[in-house]
C-alpha cells in the first residue's frame, strides 16, 4: 500500500495535458487537481499517526484504505473538474491515515536490528519505487488506454489489499486518548498556505500581495501551532519530538529528498514535453531510468549504511543528488537527452541511498506507543518536501524565464535555475549533516559501531520516559 499511495502523488503529473483536454480545465484548475492529494496527503500525514496511536494500527489501515480505493472510484468517473478535485483530496485524506498505520505494523513486527533495517529498506523503496514509477505509469497508462484508468486500476488492488490486511494484520488496542483537533486544524493549515503561497508565486511573481498573503499566515498559523501544542493534554505532536535528534535529522533529510527529487522529475517531465517534444508515454519511459536507480540506490543503502553509519550514508546520497541536478541543469540548457538519463540515473541512486538510512536513523528510537507519531512525522516531511518542492522549482522555473510570453530558450533556462536551485539546497543539506556528524562524534566519549546508533538511543528514550 505504500507504493500507491506514494505512487498518487506523481502519477497524474504526466497526464495533466490529457486531463485539461477531456475535462476543459482552465490552467488554475489544473493546477490544484495537481497539487490536491500531496497537499492532503502531506498536510494530514501527522494527523494521522496520532490516529493510529489513538485507534489502533489495523482499524486505521482498514479505513485508510477504503477511503483511498473509494476516492479512486470517484476520480476514474468524475465528470469535471470539481468531482475530480474532490477525488483527489479525499485520495490524500485516505492515504495520511492508512501510511503511518502501515509503517507503524512493520515496526511492531521487526524490533530493532538487522531485521529492521532490511525492512525498512524495503519499505523505502516501495515508497521511493512508488513515487518514480507514477512518472512512468501515468505517461504509459494515459497514452494507450487514457487517465481514467490511472485510477480506476487502484479500486480493485484496494479491494485485494483490504480483504489480505483483515487477515494479515493483528487487531490491536489503541490509547483511546482523544486527538488534539486545534493542533490539527492548524498544522494542516499552516502546510496548505505555505503551499498556496509557492503555488502562486509561480503564477504571479514575488510582487502580488496574493503570494505573501498566505506564506505570511502559514508562519503565523505555525508559530500558533508550537504554543497550542505546549498547552493541550494530549498535543498532536508532544513538544519532546522536537528534542529527539535522530527523528528530526531524519525527518530533515527525508524532507530534503523529496523537495529536491520530486520537484526536479516534475521539471525533467515538462522539459521532455516542452522543449524536446517527447510524448506522454515517452517521457514516462524515459523515467524508467529513474525508478531503476532508485531500485539500485535502495538494495546497496544497507551496505552503504552498515559501513558508514546512518548519518553519513544520508550526506552521501544527498551529495550524489546534488550532482545530479547539476548534471540535469546541463542537460536542459543543451538539451540532451542522454545527459538528462545521466542525472536521473544519479539521482535515483543517491534518493535510495539517503532515503533508506533517513527512515532507519528517524525510526531508531521508536517504540509500540509511539511508532504512529514517528511514522507520521517521518512520512509528513516527505510529502510536505513533494509538495513544496513542486510548487517552489515551478515557480523558479517562472521567475528564471521571466515575465510571458516566452521563447523557448528563456523557458529551458527557467528550468536550468531549476535544477541549480534544487542541487544548491541538497549539497547545503549534505555539509549540513556531515559538520553535525563529525561534530557530535568527535565529542562522543565512548566509540561505537558505525550505524548501531546506541548512544543516541539511549538519551532519546530517556527523554520519551521522562517526557512520556
Amino acid at each position: 500500500m505504500q507504493f500507491v499511495d506514494v505512487l498518487g502523488v506523481t502519477v497524474l503529473v504526466v497526464a495533466l495535458p490529457a486531463v485539461q483536454r477531456d475535462l476543459v480545465l482552465d490552467p488554475a484548475t489544473l493546477s490544484w487537481v495537481a497539487a490536491a492529494y500531496p497537499l492532503f496527503f502531506g498536510g494530514l500525514l501527522i494527523v494521522g499517526g496520532r490516529v493510529v496511536d489513538t485507534y489502533g494500527r489495523r482499524a486505521v489501515f482498514l479505513g485508510g484504505t477504503l477511503v483511498v480505493t473509494a476516492a479512486s472510484a470517484v476520480c476514474a468517473l468524475a465528470p469535471h473538474g470539481a468531482v475530480l478535485l474532490a477525488g483527489r483530496a479525499l485520495q490524500g485524506i485516505g492515504a495520511a491515515v492508512a501510511v503511518p498505520a502501515a509503517l507503524a505494523v512493520l515496526l511492531a513486527v521487526f524490533p530493532p536490528g538487522p531485521r529492521r533495517d532490511r525492512a525498512l529498506g524495503a519499505w523505502t523503496l516501495s515508497g521511493a519505487l512508488g513515487g518514480a514509477a507514477g512518472f512512468v505509469l501515468g505517461g504509459l497508462i494515459t497514452e494507450a488506454v487514457g487517465w481514467r484508468w490511472l485510477f480506476a486500476a487502484l479500486v480493485p488492488l484496494g479491494v485485494a489489499v483490504v480483504l489480505f490486511a483483515r487477515r494479515a494484520i493483528e487487531a490491536t488496542k489503541g490509547t483511546g486518548t482523544r486527538p488534539d483537533v486545534a493542533g490539527a486544524l492548524l498544522a494542516t493549515a499552516t502546510v496548505i498556505l505555505l503551499i498556496l503561497g509557492f503555488t502562486r508565486l509561480g503564477e504571479h511573481g514575488l510582487a502580488d500581495w496574493t503570494v505573501w498573503l498566505p506564506l505570511m499566515s502559514s508562519a503565523s498559523l505555525g508559530v500558533a501551532f508550537l504554543a497550542v501544542e505546549r498547552t493541550v493534554r494530549d498535543p498532536l505532536v508532544p513538544p519532546w519530538v522536537w528534542s529527539v535528534g535522530s527523528l528530526t535529522l531524519g525527518g530533515v533529510v527525508a524532507l530534503v529528498l523529496t523537495f529536491v527529487t520530486s520537484g526536479a522529475n516534475v521539471v525533467g517531465t515538462l522539459f521532455l514535453q516542452q522543449v524536446l517534444g517527447r510524448s506522454a508515454g515517452m517521457s514516462g519511459a524515459v523515467f524508467l531510468a529513474f525508478s531503476v536507480a532508485v531500485a539500485l540506490g535502495s538494495a546497496v543503502a544497507a551496505t552503504a549504511v552498515g559501513r558508514l553509519g546512518r548519518e553519513w550514508a544520508m550526506a552521501a546520497g544527498l551529495i550524489v543528488v546534488a550532482a545530479a541536478m547539476t548534471v540535469g541543469a546541463a542537460a536542459v540548457d543543451r538539451r540532451a537527452l542522454v545527459l538528462f538519463l545521466v542525472s536521473l540515473v544519479l539521482s535515483g541512486v543517491g534518493l535510495g541511498v539517503a532515503s533508506v538510512a533517513s527512515t532507519a536513523h528517524g525510526t531508531s528510537t521508536a517504540t509500540d506507543g509511539n511508532s504512529g507519531l514517528y511514522s507520521g512525522v517521518l512520512n509528513a516531511a516527505a510529502q510536505i518536501g513533494t509538495a513544496v518542492g513542486i510548487a517552489v522549482l515551478l515557480a523558479g522555473v517562472a521567475i528564471g524565464a521571466g515575465p510571458p510570453p516566452r521563447s523557448l530558450d528563456a523557458t529551458t533556462h527557467g528550468q536550468a535555475v531549476a535544477y541549480l536551485l534544487a542541487g544548491a539546497v541538497a549539497l547545503f543539506t549534505a555539509v549540513t549533516v556531515a559538520l553535525s556528524t563529525g561534530l557530535r562524534r568527535r565529542h562522543r566519549p565512548a566509540a561505537r559501531r558505525p550505524g548501531d546508533g546506541a548512544g543516541e538511543a539511549a538519551v532519546d528514550i530517556d527523554r520519551h520516559q521522562r517526557h512520556g
